[in-house]
């Protein structure tokens, strides 16, 4: 009987060891895929950059753009003061 539980703890012992090493072994392999993704996400966004700062010293200056928010305030503002709104 004794026999028996030296046998399943030692198994169970083993079991527990391969998957500790199975663990680190994922655990090594996610780190390695994501030092890799933050390298190419870093040289993507520099690329970017260098391509947006050569581009914007060749684009002209435009008038401001008005959005629809400034353009309801520019619209509202315009509107002679008494001139009574109608509620209905």
């Amino acid at each position: 009987m004794v026999r028996n539980i030296d046998d399943v703890q030692k198994l169970g012992k083993d079991n527990m060891d391969a998957t500790l090493k199975s663990f680190g072994a994922v655990s090594k392999s996610l780190q390695a895929i994501t030092v890799e993704i933050a390298d190419y996400s870093k040289t993507v966004f520099e690329a970017s950059l260098r391509r947006r700062a050569s581009s914007a010293s060749s684009i002209p200056i435009s008038p401001r753009r008005l959005t629809s928010r400034s353009r309801a305030t520019s619209a509202r503002s315009h509107r002679p003061s008494n001139v009574a709104l109608r509620r209905g």
